[in-house]
C-alpha cells in the first residue's frame, strides 16, 4: 500500500470548520417542511402532471448512514457524505438534535463501513480501499479493522496477519468480527483462516480459527483452534455472551451445510448435519438467548416454512416453537437481554410485519408507528434499552433517522438519509396476487404512476435480479424512476423466490427459461386482463438473472414483450456453465439452473437460440470487466442480432464489473434506458421530454442497429 494512504488513515483530522456542527431538530424540520411545501405547490401547478425527478436524485448516495447509539445512550456515531468525501462523525444527542463533537475520518477514495461502539469511549470500524494487484492492471477492494477513541485519538490498525504497524501490508485482511465482548472492554473476537494462503481462504469465506484482539494495543492471541473435519470448510462462528464459541457453520465440497455445536464448557464438538432436521436450506442459526444453552434458530423441517424455535445447543434438540406463519417464512426475531425474552418475530407478507410476544413492547412499537406514519426499524439501542435510534422508511422514501427516548416517550428528528427525495412525489407500491397458467399463486407488487387515471399504460415487468431472493415493499430506485417517467411497473416474486417457504423456492429448481419464465409472462397477461397495461406496450427489464429473463422473454414471447432491457444478462447457458466450470450435470449449480436437461439440450433455454423469433427492440448493457457473467454473453448476442437485422442497442460499460455499484454507473445506465424507451416504448412523459429536448444525454453505443 502507498505511504500516502497510511498518512490519511493514521492522522486524526480536525474538521470543525468544514462540516455542519449540529443537526438541529427545529431547523431541519423547518427546511424539510419548506421544501415539501414548495414541492406540493409545484405539483398543484402542474395539476395531473407529476414532477419529473432528475435521474441523479434516484441514484444518489445516501448522505447519512450507519447511525449507531453509544452504550450509555448519550452519543451517536454515523457516516456523512459531503460531495465526494465521506466523514465518520461522533455527535452528542441534544434536545435540538445532533451536535457533532469529533470527526474521526475523512476521505473520498476509501470508505468506512460497519462502524460501531465497542465501549462508550472506543470505536471500531472497517476501512475499505482499493489496491492494485502486483504486475497486473486489476484492482481489488481490500478491508481492514481499525479502532479509535471517540475524541479521534489512539487510532490503530487491528491487523490479523501476524504483523504490527503499517508496513508490508498485504492487499487484504481476513478478520471477521464475531463478538465485541461487552464485559471485556479491551477485547473483541475475530475469526480468520489458519492457512498460509489466507487470502484465497478469505475469498472462499473460510474463517477457521478464532482470535482475541486487543482493541487498545492491536495484540492478538489464539482463542480457539477449530476442529479439523475432512473435506469441510468452516465459515461462521457464534459465541455466547461470555465469549465461549458454541456454534460453527460450514460447507462440505458438495456444498452441503455442516453445523457444529458444543456445551458451555469444553465438550467435544457434535456434528448436526447428519440428522435430517438440519438439511441444507431448512435450518439456520439466529442468536443466543440469555441462558447458557438457549439458542434461537429457524427450521423449515416441520412445515416447509421457516419457523422460529428455541434450540438446546448442548443437546442438539429443538426446545419449543416460538412462532410460525401459515403462509410465509419468518425471517428473524427481536430479543431483549434486559427482559431475557423474545419480544417479537419478523416476517414479510405484503409488508414487513411483527408478531408480538410482549405487551409493553407492542404498545411502544404501535405508538412509534402511529406517530411517524410509516414502517420503523430500530437501528440500535443503548445497553439499558432506554434510548434508541429509529430509521423510518418505506417504499416511497429511503429513510429518516430519529432518536427515541423510551422513558419520556419522546421522538426527536435527527437526519434524512437522502434529502433529494420527497415521499409525496414518489409513486407507492401495492401488493398483487395472480394465478399462473399451471395454477400456482404468485405474489408481487405493482407501482402505478402518480395521478394514474385508470387507462392502460406502457408497462415494465421488472423481475428481481437474484432468483434466490425476493422483492419487498421497499425503496427500489429503478422502479421509482420508471414510475416517475409514467410506466406501470410489475415486480413478481416468481417461483424460486425466497420468503414463501421451502416448497415454493424449490419449484424454481431447473426452471430457468421454463416455469420461472412463464411466471413473468403470466404477470404481464394478468396486468393486461386487469386493464392496467396496454397489450402492445409491455417491456421486460432486469439485471443479472433478470437480464437473462428479459432476453428470454422477448425471444420466446415476441407477441407479448415489445422490448427487452438487460444489464449483465446471460444469452448462452452452456457457455455460462463453461465459464463457471460447472458442466457437471449432477452439480448443485447445474441442477438449480437446468434441472435434468442434458448438455445437448441447453440451447432450449438460451436466448441466443431464438434470435430469429425476436420482433421487438433489445437493449443490452454489460460491464467490460464482468467476471460473473462474461461480457461475451452480451457481445455475442449483439453480433447475432446485428447479423439477423434485428433492432437493438449494445453498450459496453468501461471499467465496470457485474454490479452497478457506483452512482455514476447507475445514472449512465438509466440515461441509456431513458433514451431507448423514448424511442421504442414511450410514455406521454417521455414524449414530452423528447419534444422539449430534455431527455438524458445518450452515449455512443458500442454496437447498434436502431
Amino acid at each position: 500500500m502507498k505511504k500516502s494512504i497510511f498518512t490519511i488513515l493514521l492522522i486524526a483530522i480536525s474538521m470543525m470548520g468544514q462540516i455542519p456542527l449540529s443537526f438541529a431538530n427545529d431547523k431541519a424540520t423547518e427546511e424539510k417542511g419548506a421544501a415539501g411545501q414548495e414541492s406540493n405547490e409545484k405539483a398543484a401547478e402542474s395539476q395531473n402532471t407529476p414532477i419529473i425527478i432528475p435521474i441523479g436524485s434516484f441514484v444518489a448516495k445516501r448522505q447519512i448512514s450507519n447511525m449507531q447509539i453509544s452504550p450509555n445512550g448519550k452519543s451517536v456515531l454515523f457516516t456523512l457524505l459531503k460531495g465526494e468525501e465521506q466523514y465518520l462523525l461522533v455527535a452528542d444527542l441534544t434536545k435540538d438534535g445532533l451536535k457533532v463533537s469529533n470527526a474521526l475520518f475523512k476521505n473520498k477514495d476509501i470508505y468506512v463501513s460497519s462502524p460501531r461502539w465497542a465501549t462508550d469511549k472506543r470505536i471500531i470500524y472497517t476501512l475499505n480501499f482499493q489496491t492494485r494487484v502486483k504486475r497486473t492492471k486489476y484492482k481489488l477492494w481490500s478491508r481492514m479493522l481499525y479502532a479509535i477513541d471517540r475524541d479521534a485519538k489512539n487510532l490503530i490498525a487491528l491487523r490479523t496477519d501476524g504483523r504490527t504497524g503499517t508496513k508490508s501490508l498485504k492487499h487484504i485482511d481476513s478478520a471477521d468480527l464475531i463478538n465485541i465482548l461487552p464485559e471485556d472492554p479491551a477485547h473483541i473476537l475475530v475469526g480468520k483462516s489458519r492457512n498460509k494462503n489466507w487470502v484465497q481462504d478469505y475469498y472462499k469465506g473460510v474463517i477457521s480459527d478464532v482470535y482475541m484482539l486487543n482493541i487498545n494495543t492491536g495484540e492478538m492471541e489464539l482463542y480457539m483452534r477449530a476442529p479439523k473435519i475432512r473435506r469441510v470448510r468452516l465459515h461462521d462462528w457464534y459465541s455466547d455472551h461470555s465469549g465461549h464459541i458454541r456454534f460453527g457453520y460450514g460447507k462440505d465440497r458438495k456444498g452441503n451445510s455442516v453445523m457444529l455445536i458444543r456445551g458451555k464448557n469444553e465438550e467435544d464438538w457434535q456434528q448436526l448435519n447428519k440428522n435430517e432436521l438440519f438439511e441444507e436450506g431448512k435450518f439456520s442459526p439466529l442468536q443466543f438467548g440469555s441462558k447458557p444453552n438457549e439458542f434461537y434458530v429457524l427450521s423449515a423441517m416441520a412445515t416447509g416454512r421457516n419457523t422460529v424455535f428455541k434450540f438446546d445447543i448442548a443437546s442438539g434438540e429443538l426446545d419449543g416453537k416460538i412462532f410460525e406463519h401459515d403462509k410465509v417464512d419468518v425471517s428473524n426475531i427481536i430479543y431483549s437481554y434486559k427482559k431475557q425474552k423474545v419480544l417479537a418475530a419478523i416476517y414479510y407478507d405484503e409488508n414487513r410485519e411483527l408478531a408480538f410476544f410482549d405487551d409493553d413492547y407492542k404498545k411502544m412499537r404501535m405508538t412509534i408507528k402511529k406517530a411517524l406514519g410509516t414502517d420503523v426499524f430500530i437501528q440500535s439501542q443503548s445497553k439499558d434499552e432506554k434510548n434508541m435510534i429509529l430509521l423510518a422508511k418505506d417504499d416511497t422514501h429511503p429513510g429518516t433517522y430519529y432518536h427515541y427516548d423510551v422513558a419520556r416517550r419522546h421522538i426527536n428528528y435527527l437526519a434524512e438519509e437522502m434529502k433529494a427525495i420527497y415521499p409525496e412525489e414518489i409513486a407507492p407500491m401495492e401488493g398483487i396476487t395472480y394465478e399462473t397458467r399451471d395454477g400456482i399463486s404468485i405474489s408481487g407488487y405493482i407501482t402505478l404512476p402518480l395521478n394514474y387515471a385508470g387507462e392502460p399504460l406502457p408497462t415494465i415487468v421488472l423481475p428481481h435480479q437474484n432468483p434466490q431472493s425476493r422483492d419487498y415493499k421497499d425503496w427500489n430506485y429503478t422502479a421509482k424512476y420508471l414510475a416517475n417517467r409514467g410506466y406501470i411497473v410489475i415486480q413478481p416474486n416468481y417461483r424460486g423466490s425466497t420468503g414463501y417457504g421451502h416448497r415454493f423456492q424449490s419449484l424454481g429448481d431447473g426452471e430457468w427459461g421454463g416455469d420461472m419464465q412463464n411466471d413473468l409472462a403470466d404477470a404481464a397477461r394478468w396486468a393486461i386482463k386487469k386493464g392496467y397495461s396496454h397489450p402492445d406496450k409491455i417491456c421486460i427489464m432486469g439485471k443479472s438473472y433478470a437480464g437473462y429473463a428479459a432476453l428470454m422473454g422477448v425471444a420466446t414471447d415476441p407477441d407479448l414483450f415489445k422490448c427487452a432491457i438487460s444489464w449483465g444478462g446471460v444469452s448462452d447457458i452452456k457457455q455460462m456453465f463453461k465459464d463457471d466450470r460447472a458442466l457437471d450435470t449432477d452439480g448443485a449449480y447445474y441442477q438449480r439452473v437446468a434441472g435434468d436437461a442434458e448438455k445437448s439440450e441447453l440451447q432450449k433455454i438460451s436466448p441466443i437460440s431464438y434470435v430469429k423469433n425476436i420482433s421487438g427492440a433489445v437493449l443490452m448493457v454489460h460491464g467490460e470487466d464482468d467476471d460473473y457473467h462474461k461480457v461475451k454473453q452480451s457481445k455475442n448476442f449483439a453480433k447475432k442480432l446485428n447479423k439477423a437485422g434485428k433492432v437493438f442497442d449494445y453498450y459496453e460499460m468501461k471499467d465496470a464489473g457485474h454490479s452497478l455499484n457506483t452512482t455514476e454507473r447507475k445514472q449512465l445506465f438509466l440515461e441509456i434506458v431513458e433514451n431507448f424507451l423514448a424511442e421504442v416504448n414511450p410514455t406521454d412523459i417521455l414524449r414530452g421530454l423528447k419534444k422539449e429536448g430534455k431527455l438524458a444525454k445518450k452515449p455512443t453505443m458500442t454496437l447498434s442497429n436502431r
